[in-house]
């Protein structure tokens, strides 16, 4: 089985001490990794693209000793209630680290948080939670905010979303195939907060797009789904 097919890992994922690695491309399916991931003395990645579709760790998330590592792009989907112990220590050129898994992990962590040793922006725990700060204003959250809890699911989640204009509104379900499982949602509604029940039990375990399209936007958010 080649990387690009590699959707699981049961349990701890190491890259470590790759001279020759410049990107994680071949890593493009990983979904889950049952234990930690470390990434640690791999002198030539420059980022983490390539671990965009990664939602779930079982674990700690250890990126270490990379010299020429500027940005953690490639993390943002994880869910950061699966991180256990955060450490992010001595990549020289790693100045962005205020990706969305990471922000939302360090306003209530699960462990350990050690953050030393990197560029400015990312020398210190104080630095990173400033650059989140910031990124959530220049960002904002659109209009029609669209939140899954919880992610991953084995059964129940609570999908929320804010509408800020009285129109047309329709929230479905789509396999990573593109094709619709199901529609939640489709309707006028008025301005405010919605929940809807999703029971996932049914589904196959596997990564679904929940796509959310109100008053001309559309914000897509991924759902992992667990046995």
């Amino acid at each position: 089985m080649g990387l690009n097919n590699l959707s699981f890992v049961g349990d701890y994922t190491r890259i470590y001490s790759n001279d020759a690695l410049i990107n994680l491309y071949g890593l493009n399916n990983l979904a889950y990794i049952g234990g930690y991931l470390e990434i640690k003395y791999n002198d030539l990645i420059s980022s983490l693209s390539g671990l965009d579709n990664l939602t779930f760790l079982g674990g700690d998330l250890i990126i270490e000793n990379n010299t020429s590592l500027i940005s953690l792009t490639g993390l943002d989907n994880i869910y950061p209630g699966s991180i256990q112990n955060l450490k992010l220590c001595n990549n020289d050129m790693l100045s962005a680290c205020s990706v969305q898994s990471i922000c939302k992990y360090l306003l209530s962590p699960n462990g350990t948080v050690s953050i030393y040793g990197n560029a400015p922006g990312c020398n210190s725990r104080s630095e990173v939670e400033e650059a989140c700060a910031i990124t959530a204003i220049e960002e904002k959250e659109i209009e029609n905010g669209l939140m899954i809890v919880p992610n991953p699911s084995s059964g129940i989640s609570d999908i929320r979303y804010r509408i800020s204009d009285i129109g047309y509104v329709k929230l479905e379900i789509i396999d990573i195939h593109g094709q619709m499982v199901r529609v939640l949602v489709n309707d006028r509604q008025y301005p405010g907060g919605y929940m809807i029940q999703f029971d996932a039990s049914a589904l196959p375990a596997g990564i679904y797009l929940v796509r959310l399209q109100a008053g001309g936007q559309v914000e897509t958010v991924k759902m992992m789904v667990m046995m």
